[in-house]
């Protein structure tokens, strides 16, 4: 017999009287709360973790929300919906609900934060260019290897006529820093709404905007 993976029936009756029926997500959302959404995912067969079923970690969402978020994990990321497993647990990380950044807790309450849920990470060179917002620290070594190659502070290698030895090559410094990422949050919304369109078999009449 499988187990039931699903949230009780208390923490979705918790989740449903935070939402008060409407849609959590997107700025503006039109739509009744439809589905339970894991913002860090139960993985094939469930999960044994408790929290994966704790408020913190769910969202009431519209079917459309829902949809667009399983469709875009990255952005689904920036704006908090979805937390990677074994980074951080989801009562720790902001998200952007209905158009506010907020934390949820596990009481079926939330607060308001301004803390964004994402860190990007720059690296600047001392010859005073700055490398562009990257999610992942491991992206800026690249970045900086790339820019050396044409940096001006960079000093080659040369011959030194009196010790008759070859001197070795001067790289500039980097200093790195990581701030939150501001997102707009009404930047990922429907330009025509399911709702308003017949639906045919097979087909999604959502079309979503990302400028």
């Amino acid at each position: 017999m499988s187990r039931d993976t699903r949230p009780s029936d208390h923490v979705v009756e918790l989740v449903t009287a935070r939402s008060g029926g409407a849609c959590e997500g997107r700025t503006g959302c039109p739509n009744l709360a439809a589905e339970i959404h894991h913002r860090t995912g139960r993985q094939m067969g469930g999960s044994r973790e408790a929290w994966i079923n704790e408020p913190s970690n769910l969202m009431h969402l519209c079917c459309d929300c829902h949809r667009w978020v399983t469709l875009h994990p990255t952005d689904g990321r920036r704006l908090g919906w979805l937390v990677r497993r074994g980074v951080e647990k989801p009562i720790e990380v902001s998200l952007y609900r209905r158009g506010g950044l907020v934390l949820l807790d596990d009481s079926g309450g939330w607060e308001p934060t301004d803390r964004a849920p994402v860190t990007v990470h720059h690296s600047t060179c001392e010859c005073g260019v700055k490398s562009p917002p990257q999610h992942l620290v491991d992206f800026l070594d690249h970045w900086e290897d790339e820019h050396v190659r044409d940096c001006p502070r960079v000093v080659p290698s040369r011959w030194d006529d009196v010790l008759e030895v070859w001197e070795y090559p001067r790289f500039p410094e980097f200093e790195r820093t990581e701030e939150p990422e501001q997102v707009a949050a009404d930047r990922w919304r429907p330009t025509v709404h399911s709702t308003a369109l017949p639906r045919a078999a097979g087909t999604w009449h959502t079309h979503w905007r990302n400028p």
